[in-house]
């Protein structure tokens, strides 16, 4: 059984019962393989309604956090940070409009949600004024390296 990643750490969910003599796949089974753009077979169904209960079991406000998280990592690597730098200390060039958009998704959740987000709330605030920071030193690099923005 695998484990889900959240901002509190591994989480550890229930397995199903065990399901080999009939799935329990709902009577709108046509929808979920609608879902998955193609019919499924009793596996693959299975397995993404194992997936549901899974997630289900997981406080929402944890996968929140977790779609923030990722939303800053989105931000770095579009500012270029989440690549080593090459042989001569250099980095890709930050594409400033596609970080500026990570970052301003990431601020719409951890502002606009504010204590909705607890326990997570100052870590991802932190996060988002680290990442603003970045975004603002890039910016001023990139309007000096060429004169122009880039993006």
């Amino acid at each position: 059984m695998s484990t889900l990643w959240t901002p509190s750490g591994e989480h550890h969910p229930e397995p199903l019962p065990d399901t080999s003599s009939s799935l329990g796949i709902p009577d709108d089974s046509a929808s979920l393989s609608g879902e998955l753009g193609m019919s499924p077979n009793p596996e693959e169904l299975h397995a993404l309604l194992e997936v549901r209960h899974q997630i289900r079991q997981v406080p929402a406000v944890d996968v929140i956090a977790n779609h923030v998280v990722q939303l800053f990592e989105l931000a770095l690597i579009h500012l270029g940070m989440a690549f080593p730098p090459d042989d001569s200390g250099r980095r890709p060039p930050a594409n400033l409009p596609q970080s500026q958009l990570a970052i301003d998704a990431m601020a719409t959740l951890v502002e606009g949600m504010d204590t909705h987000l607890e326990p997570h709330r100052e870590a991802l605030r932190e996060g988002l004024a680290q990442i603003r920071l970045l975004y603002v030193r890039c910016s001023e690099e990139a309007m000096t390296s060429d004169g122009t923005e880039t993006g």
